[in-house]
């Protein structure tokens, strides 16, 4: 197994789901302390307004732990510094970590940090499973068009919300569509992937769309989206055009 966390692409579901990976959350700061190497020496910054350690140092030092943890918990435990809404998945990186050089303090507040971080993430993963768990199965291939369109359109509302609830408004785009491919992902290993064309292994135009926030309208888009890709079927429903038309369109954003 490739280990190496700065193999960004393909993590997938199944190198996630918390189903395949025991975790003790009681050892977590054990575990971290176990794999990290001596933490680089920070100092206040003179802003005071955080810590500053060295850019280079504190990268490689924390590349070091997200392969120590990946190796102890699974690939899935590499993820502990993205949090939600991480730049690697299209946003910014954790409330609990972000740069790495200004993430770092003490010795010992650094590594507790690290195991909140890896704790955190987890959460997270085991919510998002719960929610898959709860829509699968989905309508088969031998279901109706608009019956699977329908089913995957509610599941795309359900799975934004769940993407959603713990990220900044401005990261939600791409923690969206992560969630859509790996419930697209989990749904085919189920045998019921639909009969689309599954174009939900791209982020670039999902998240260029989606970007600005989580308001009602981009939900309901964004799950219109999803199930258009995941049924190739086109919804018949004709929504009137209530947007102002002297208003400009966000997609000219």
């Amino acid at each position: 197994m490739t280990t190496d966390a700065s193999d960004k692409w393909p993590f997938t579901w199944s190198d996630h789901d918390p189903a395949r990976y025991p975790f003790d959350r009681g050892s977590v700061l054990e575990a971290v302390r176990s794999v990290a190497l001596p933490v680089p020496a920070a100092s206040p910054h003179p802003s005071g307004s955080c810590w500053q350690a060295d850019p280079q140092e504190s990268r490689e030092w924390s590349r070091a732990v997200s392969r120590g943890l990946a190796e102890r918990y699974g690939r899935w435990a590499a993820g502990w510094s993205w949090g939600i809404g991480s730049g690697d998945y299209g946003g910014e990186s954790s409330m609990l970590w972000g740069t790495d050089m200004y993430s770092i303090t003490t010795p010992g507040e650094t590594i507790a940090r690290v195991a909140n971080c890896l704790i955190r993430w987890r959460n997270w993963l085991e919510d998002v499973a719960w929610h898959f768990d709860q829509l699968l199965p989905m309508p088969g291939p031998e279901a109706a068009p608009a019956v699977a369109f329908a089913a995957w359109e509610a599941a795309g509302v359900r799975l934004a919300h769940a993407a959603g609830s713990s990220t900044d408004i401005d990261n939600w785009g791409g923690w969206v569509w992560r969630v859509y491919f790996w419930f697209a992902e989990a749904a085919e290993a189920a045998g019921c992937a639909g009969e689309g064309p599954h174009d939900v292994t791209q982020p670039a135009a999902f998240v260029k769309h989606f970007w600005f926030g989580s308001a009602t309208l981009d939900i309901a888009e964004a799950a219109q989206w999803y199930a258009r890709r995941m049924t190739g079927h086109q919804d018949a429903r004709d929504w009137p055009d209530i947007w102002p038309h002297d208003w400009p369109s966000r997609r000219q954003r």
